[in-house]
């Protein structure tokens, strides 16, 4: 079986997975990669690994998503900042703001903000 999946999930997830599924299932051999999400997207539509865990590919028909678990994305600024008292701060509060963020940020779903811009 080949697998792969983001940072995150390969390092905080899949071993302890990877150790009940060999218990389980001594026979199998596991190939395990991780990578970009779009890495992942690109690597399961060539049929180089049987199946990936990344976040949703946008628009790709020939995939399909299942989710998973739901992760919690921060918004992180410094003391001095206007949303730095706010406890849950929405896409449109980004409004305005300049957002950096890593190719994770694609695989959200847009999100329209007050001036019509897109945040994320």
């Amino acid at each position: 079986m080949r697998v792969a999946a983001v940072p995150s999930i390969a390092h905080e997830m899949l071993p302890s997975a990877i150790s009940r599924f060999a218990a389980r299932y001594p026979g199998i051999q596991l190939h395990v990669e991780d990578g970009t999400a779009a890495y992942i997207h690109d690597r399961v539509r060539s049929g180089a690994i049987d199946f990936g865990i990344a976040g949703e590919p946008a628009a790709q028909p020939e995939l399909s998503f299942t989710p998973l678990i739901a992760d919690v994305m921060c918004v992180v600024v410094h003391a001095g900042h206007a949303l730095f008292k706010q406890r849950l701060i929405e896409w449109s509060d980004l409004s305005g703001y300049r957002v950096i963020g890593n190719g994770t940020m694609r695989s959200l779903p847009a999100k329209r903000t007050r001036s019509g811009g897109r945040a994320g």
